[in-house]
């Protein structure tokens, strides 16, 4: 089990996912967005490049999958850092975690295709 403190949640250090780590920045619009009568489109910003990450692991012991699942456990937000791959600066965003999967592969213990986002609040 590999860690790295290129990832860290809450201080402590992620496991190296295993497969394409990807980040997406997308704005964040008020529900009052649309179009009005006259069909013209109107925009109303809340946040501009609210950051994401997609963690992907192929394989994973239970002792891994139990570390990574510890990091997360009863926490709504935590404290999560990264190396923005733009300029190589350490950052530390507010987060939370959503859209966890995980296929169970043998009673002995090993998973298989774990995957989560964490996106920035």
């Amino acid at each position: 089990m590999r860690k790295t403190t290129l990832f860290t949640v809450d201080g402590q250090p992620m496991i190296v996912p295993d497969g394409d780590l990807s980040m997406q920045e997308k704005d964040v619009v008020s529900t009052d967005s649309g179009l009005d009568e006259s069909g013209v489109y109107h925009l109303f910003g809340v946040r501009k490049d609210v950051k994401s990450w997609d963690f992907s692991y192929s394989r994973l012991t239970g002792e891994a999958y139990a570390y990574l699942e510890e990091l997360f456990a009863g926490k709504d937000t935590f404290s999560f850092g990264f190396v923005s791959a733009a300029d190589g600066s350490r950052q530390v965003v507010t987060a939370y975690r959503e859209g966890r999967s995980i296929l169970w592969h043998t009673a002995g213990g090993e998973y298989r295709n774990y995957r989560f986002r964490i996106t920035e609040c």
